[in-house]
């Protein structure tokens, strides 16, 4: 499945914008002008349907019915999250987590950004905010490279996929995955 989903998604892709630029050659070129940017958001505006506002409003419906989505309940649900104390509590404060820390995260960043924009050493500054994230980005491959770590048949497998496929199908050779 994995693979049809890596194969199969950009070939749509590639297909889609083969297709859309072949048909928009046989149109006039101010036809082509004011067709082309609504072709290429279609794609992006399909997905936003279907992964958000499909979902919101699917989120709607289902408020308005019952516990077991048997009964139309119209608006009771939300007068009870509404007059509920504990549930005002918890909405305030999700209010609180997201504005707050939002704010402070932009805010922080932007003035950090600024900062570091108007000091003489900008450059070793800018490497000394970056190196966390590139550390993080080694540590990881690191990581990876002993996921798929290979040792050849009979000696003891310390990649986490050749132990575990070894260990649990015995007779199978362990498989230079990197090579």
């Amino acid at each position: 499945m994995g693979l049809l989903v890596a194969v199969g998604v950009p070939a749509i892709q590639i297909g889609y914008v083969i297709l859309v630029e072949r048909l928009l050659s046989l149109l006039p070129a101010r036809t082509q002008r004011t067709l082309r940017p609504g072709l290429w958001l279609a794609p992006a505006l399909a997905f936003l349907a279907a992964f958000l506002i499909y979902p919101a409003g699917y989120t709607v419906y289902l408020s308005v019915l019952d516990a077991r989505s048997a009964a139309f309940v119209g608006v009771r649900n939300y007068v009870f999250a509404f007059t509920n104390r504990e549930m005002l509590i918890a909405l305030r404060n999700n209010l609180l987590w997201l504005v707050c820390f939002t704010g402070l995260t932009v805010g922080a960043g932007l003035l950090l950004a600024v900062l570091t924009d108007r000091v003489r050493y900008e450059a070793a500054a800018k490497s000394i905010i970056f190196l966390p994230m590139a550390i993080s980005f080694v540590a990881a491959s690191v990581i990876w490279k002993f996921v798929y770590e290979f040792r050849p048949a009979g000696a003891p497998q310390i990649g986490l996929l050749n132990a575990a496929l070894t260990a649990l199908l015995p007779g199978v050779r362990p498989v230079a995955w990197l090579v």
